[in-house]
């Protein structure tokens, strides 16, 4: 997960009162954010701000890399004890899907606000909804985005903010649990990584890995995890990659599915969803002469023509692999056994 934090206010004067400077303060828990984070395996970026608006900065920071979450921790004074997270209020003209996502953000400011409190023993403020000038961050940045308060300066009998010094990193240990769990990260997505291009009409356990993923990211439109690449899943695959600077084509193909993670060699074309034989033509031949010529070096010209030596290749592929009906037919298990890792080595 790409977690982007910053240290309200920057260089900038916060709060004051009982002797404790703000700004010093978010600087701590900032700096407990990036050490924590990066040994958690999270690639972290300071997103502090050095202009005069660094909350401005900060979401451009954010929004510049394409952070997946990003948290700003502040500490306040003039209310009273305890901890509270703010996050970006609906307004008029927010979409379907942006009342969605801001409801999902309240979600993980509740869950992040709890966690504080029962770390600490504070008294749980709650989350909070604004679109205050002063919290613009919020609705600046692409990502989810929440601003932490940890604690109040000013409290009579303050006792919250010396727990939170003595000890930052439970605090901070505690908010990236909770991240973690909302985004499914770290975690297992339960689907096998796509080894081909998906793309409109793709169907698999593949394309049901690619839809996980997206769901996870917590930023669009909810995806059935059914296995069927349609028109739902094509729109978000473009807004993945406009969000990401990659060509917006809707097809998740080897640059996109890089950008994803997923490593190794990616097949170029798309995986048939049909049985294929001799005189079949079109990108799906070619997804079967790629995979030929990976697991087996036959030697064939991705042409997307189910010829003769395409026949003979795959009939030679299916007498290697016990199970296999030696008939030239390319259906599903024949599939799924072209897509294995290992090499064949013909003898």
């Amino acid at each position: 997960m790409k977690i982007g934090v910053n240290a309200g206010h920057g260089p900038n004067v916060g709060a004051r009162a009982n002797g404790y400077e703000e700004e010093r303060l978010n600087k701590m828990m900032n700096l407990m954010f990036m050490a924590l984070g990066g040994i958690r395996g999270h690639t972290m970026i300071d997103a502090t701000g050095q202009r005069k608006d660094d909350y401005i900065e900060g979401a451009e920071i954010c929004n510049a890399n394409n952070v997946d979450v990003a948290v700003s921790s502040h500490f306040n004074i003039g209310v009273g004890p305890g901890v509270e997270v703010f996050y970006r209020a609906p307004k008029s003209g927010d979409t379907e899907e942006m009342l969605r996502r801001i409801d999902d953000t309240r979600a993980m400011a509740h869950a992040v606000s709890q966690a504080i409190a029962t770390t600490y023993g504070l008294y749980d403020r709650g989350e909070k909804p604004t679109g205050k000038l002063g919290f613009l961050n919020l609705a600046t940045t692409r990502a989810p985005a929440i601003l932490i308060e940890w604690g109040f300066l000013d409290a009579p009998g303050n006792t919250d903010v010396p727990k939170i010094i003595a000890n930052p990193t439970s605090g901070v240990l505690a908010v990236l649990q909770v991240l973690e769990r909302h985004f499914n990260s770290p975690g297992v997505n339960p689907y096998p990584k796509p080894r081909s291009k998906q793309q409109k009409g793709s169907q698999g356990s593949e394309v049901s890995w690619l839809q996980r993923f997206l769901n996870s990211l917590k930023r669009y439109l909810r995806l059935s995890e059914d296995g069927s690449f349609g028109p739902v899943t094509q729109g978000v695959v473009l807004r993945y990659q406009s969000d990401n600077r990659l060509e917006p084509d809707g097809i998740a193909g080897p640059l996109t599915l890089a950008k994803m993670g997923v490593t190794g060699t990616i097949c170029p074309y798309a995986e048939p969803s049909v049985s294929l034989k001799k005189g079949s033509q079109g990108e799906g031949v070619s997804w079967i002469q790629w995979q030929l010529n990976r697991r087996m070096k036959a030697g064939l010209v991705v042409d997307g023509g189910f010829g003769n030596l395409t026949d003979t290749a795959v009939r030679n592929f299916q007498r290697l692999n016990n199970g296999l009906a030696v008939d030239g037919i390319v259906g599903s298990m024949t599939r799924a056994r072209l897509k294995e890792e290992t090499s064949i080595r013909i003898v």
